[in-house]
């Protein structure tokens, strides 16, 4: 027996201003795109958009491998505050500190410590340890990274220590660097990420 269902005119009505109401959503959500990776307020977020690749997971971790006490103080103070957690805490990102290179067989996404970096950056990223490629044959993934910080930007002011641990972190979840200076990620020094990056980080976290 087919079974088929019929409407009557009222219930025609509902469904005509529900398709209608369905239908304008998706058009100004295709039209603002700030939810997509890649589109991040004039900031490339991944490396399909020209970003650096993306973090393992919502689980970020990080350790610090630095031997001297006075340095590994000074930019974990940075790491665990305003620069780090405190910014990245307000994403679907939970970034954790983990005191060991490893951790009940769980290693780190990421490693930082001080040294001298002869190009006088104040700081660098590099993705050292990438994860395997997809099924495409793409590597868009890495399993660990590691953060330098240039061992002169101790005379930086504080704003820009953490504005400066924000941006490497942001280098280690996808971002590149933006071109509008409303976050840390395009030379601003206001510590802080702007809601497009805050919305891609949700978007793929």
């Amino acid at each position: 027996m087919e079974s088929t269902t019929k409407f009557n005119s009222a219930q025609k009505s509902i469904f005509a201003i529900s398709t209608s109401i369905f239908l304008a959503s998706l058009i100004i959500l295709s039209s603002t795109g700030s939810a997509q990776p890649g589109r991040s307020n004039n900031t490339p977020f991944g490396p399909s958009a020209g970003g650096t690749l993306y973090a393992n997971g919502a689980n970020h971790s990080y350790w610090s491998s630095e031997q001297d006490f006075v340095e590994r103080s000074r930019w974990a103070f940075r790491f665990d505050g305003a620069g780090g957690q405190g910014v990245y805490n307000s994403t679907d990102l939970r970034l954790n500190r983990v005191p060991t290179r490893e951790l009940h067989g769980v290693i780190p996404d990421v490693y930082w410590f001080v040294d001298a970096i002869h190009n006088r950056a104040a700081a660098n990223y590099k993705c050292t340890v990438t994860a395997p490629a997809n099924a495409s044959g793409q590597t868009t993934t890495c399993q660990i990274g590691r953060i330098i910080i240039n061992s002169i930007a101790h005379n930086m002011s504080n704003l820009l220590q953490n504005n400066l641990v924000c941006h490497e972190l942001g280098h280690s979840v996808g971002f590149g660097h933006g071109t509008t200076r409303n976050s840390c990620m395009s030379g601003g020094d206001n510590n802080r990420l702007n809601a497009n990056e805050i919305r891609s980080i949700n978007y793929r976290y």
